[in-house]
């Protein structure tokens, strides 16, 4: 996250990217989509929370939630 900092929104627009990629391996692999929401939880439902405790521990440097 901490490659993040200065942009916080990158995180999730990489993760959307690696989502993204990952569903299509994963679909390819085995002929079948993945299931969406287990994606999502895997690679985008944590970032809410991890950002949110990352700006409490340091106040004001995240502003985007």
């Amino acid at each position: 996250m901490a490659d993040y900092s200065d942009e916080p929104k990158l995180l999730g627009v990489d993760l959307v990217d690696c989502l993204t990629e990952a569903s299509r391996d994963l679909t390819d692999l085995y002929r079948t989509a993945p299931d969406p929401v287990e994606h999502y939880r895997r690679f985008l439902g944590w970032v809410k929370q991890a950002l949110a405790a990352h700006r409490a521990r340091e106040p004001g440097h995240f502003h985007w939630f």
